[in-house]
């Protein structure tokens, strides 16, 4: 048994070899706790905290898809509609991205065209106007896009 004299905890440690395993188990010890401590703190975070701690903007689960699409878009895309629409712009209203333009054939366009009519019918909810560019976009691509 040792006893501490007021020097304090360091005879206790000088009296044990500094190669000793006892400092391995300490450290061992004293990480295996810490763990436990911060998985015990992690599990009752809500995900808000855990996205807030990770910096990840949350999307509001109420939120429309065509809200979502939109917000994601206009982020990557500022500004409006060009007065006059070209192949570049129709691309983007149709969510075709570089590496599908060299294999773009008239049924990625009618798919894009499809699935972004459901997502902006005005039947839906969705812009009438956005409707209509997301029409004149695929009439435009179709007449002036030469396909493979």
């Amino acid at each position: 048994m040792y006893l501490l004299d007021s020097s304090g905890i360091e005879s206790f440690f000088s009296e044990v070899p500094q190669d000793s395993w006892f400092q391995d188990v300490t450290i061992t010890a004293l990480t295996a706790k810490a763990t436990l401590l911060a998985t015990q703190r992690y599990s009752r975070l809500s995900f808000r905290e855990v996205a807030r701690l990770n910096n990840i903007k949350l999307i509001n689960p109420q939120a429309s898809a065509q809200e979502v699409y939109f917000s994601k878009l206009f982020a990557q895309y500022p500004g409006g509609f060009q007065e006059k629409m070209n192949q570049n712009e129709a691309l983007l209203i149709l969510g075709i991205n570089k590496e599908q333009i060299l294999n773009l054939t008239p049924q990625i366009v009618r798919s894009r065209h499809r699935k972004m009519m459901v997502l902006n019918h005005p039947d839906r909810g969705g812009s009438p106007y956005m409707a209509m560019k997301i029409n004149t976009a695929k009439d435009l691509l179709d007449k002036t896009f030469t396909f493979k």
